[in-house]
């Protein structure tokens, strides 16, 4: 579910390492930004349940609700927004 680089952080399993590895990362404010706009946008583009309803109306045969169209792509316009912001 979360596939996209940088969505996770692999960090040592010794405790004294790893916390190093955490004071390097939260130092590090520009990528933190940078990532947190990275995983906004992905966010929206990819687990809103509206993305799932859609889903669960073609597994089940169900007609899809017209009005998620409109707002499946303001998801997508809103997702790209942040994206450009990168």
């Amino acid at each position: 579910m979360l596939s996209w680089p940088g969505a996770t952080t692999e960090l040592s399993e010794e405790p004294e390492i790893a916390a190093d590895q955490l004071r390097v990362m939260l130092a590090d404010n520009d990528h933190l930004e940078e990532q947190r706009i990275i995983n906004i946008s992905e966010m929206i583009t990819r687990h809103d349940w509206r993305h799932r309803i859609v889903e669960f109306c073609r597994l089940t045969a169900l007609p899809v609700p017209a009005e998620l169209g409109d707002d499946l792509e303001r998801l997508e316009q809103l997702g790209a927004s942040y994206t450009c912001a990168v």
